[in-house]
C-alpha cells in the first residue's frame, strides 16, 4: 500500500479514469487513516498552502486533506475556524460536503460539539440533504466523535425529530459502531427514558440489540485471536 500512497501527491489526476481515481484517493485516505507519516505531512503541506495561498486542492484528496491537515494541526483554533467560515461562505454541496468531512476531524469534543449544532440550525449552511452525512462523518471518524455525537443526540433528539425526517436514523448508525459497556448502557438509559410505543423507542431498542449483538462478536473475535496468538508463542 505505501507504494501505492507514495505515488498519489504526484499524480496528474486529468490523465486518470475515474474509476482509478476514486481507488486512489480511497488508498490515499487509509494511509493516513493508519498514520503514513508521507500522508500526514503531505496532507499538512496541502493544507497550509491552500490557507495560506488559497492554492486549491484537488477534488480526489480534498476531504481528506481537510481532515488530516486538521487534525495535526500546530493550531487548531485558527484551522477549524478556517474550515469553519469556508463552511459558512460556500454554496457548492460538494464543497459542503468536503469540509464537513475535515471539521469532523478536530481532535478536541467542543469543535464536534460546534458543528453538531450548526447542523441544527434552520437557515444552516449544512443543508437537511446533508445533515446526516454530517452526522455520520463525525460519529464514524473515532470514538470520541461517536461519544460526542451520542451525548449531544440524546440531549436534544426532540429538536433532532422536529428538524429532520427518520432521526432514529441515526441512532442505528451510532449503534453500529459501538465498541464499549459504556455506550451500551448510555444507550440503555436513553431509552428507559422514552415514551413507551414511540417510534424512536422502537427504534432505540432495535439498534440497542444490534450494538449488543456486535460487542458480543467483537469479544468472541478477539479471544479466538488472543488463543490462536498464545498457541502460536508456545
Amino acid at each position: 500500500m505505501e507504494h501505492l500512497a507514495d505515488k498519489v501527491p504526484s499524480i496528474n489526476w486529468n490523465d486518470v479514469d475515474h474509476v482509478t481515481s476514486i481507488k486512489l484517493s480511497q488508498i490515499w485516505d487509509f494511509a493516513c487513516s493508519l498514520g503514513y507519516k508521507k500522508c500526514i505531512d503531505e496532507s499538512k503541506r496541502l493544507f497550509n498552502d491552500f490557507r495560506d495561498e488559497n492554492i486549491r486542492i484537488n477534488p480526489n484528496i480534498r476531504s481528506t486533506t481537510y481532515c488530516y491537515g486538521l487534525a495535526n494541526s500546530d493550531n487548531v483554533e485558527r484551522d477549524y475556524d478556517f474550515l469553519f467560515n469556508r463552511l459558512q461562505n460556500t454554496i457548492q454541496p460538494h464543497e459542503v460536503r468536503y469540509l464537513s468531512i475535515g471539521l469532523a476531524c478536530a481532535p478536541d469534543s467542543h469543535y464536534l460539539y460546534r458543528i453538531l449544532a450548526k447542523s441544527l440550525e434552520p437557515n444552516s449552511e449544512i443543508s437537511r440533504q446533508e445533515f446526516f452525512h454530517v452526522w455520520s462523518s463525525i460519529y464514524s471518524h473515532s470514538s470520541m466523535g461517536l461519544n460526542v455525537a451520542l451525548e449531544y443526540f440524546i440531549l436534544n433528539h426532540k429538536r433532532i425529530s422536529e428538524y429532520v425526517p427518520h432521526a432514529g436514523k441515526l441512532l442505528t448508525g451510532m449503534a453500529s459502531k459501538f465498541t464499549t459497556d459504556e455506550q451500551i448502557s448510555k444507550l440503555q438509559n436513553f431509552i428507559g427514558e422514552l415514551d413507551t410505543n414511540s417510534t424512536l423507542k422502537l427504534i432505540a431498542e432495535s439498534a440497542l440489540t444490534a450494538a449488543r449483538n456486535n460487542l458480543n462478536e467483537r469479544i468472541s473475535l478477539q479471544l479466538k485471536l488472543e488463543i490462536i496468538f498464545a498457541q502460536q508463542k508456545s
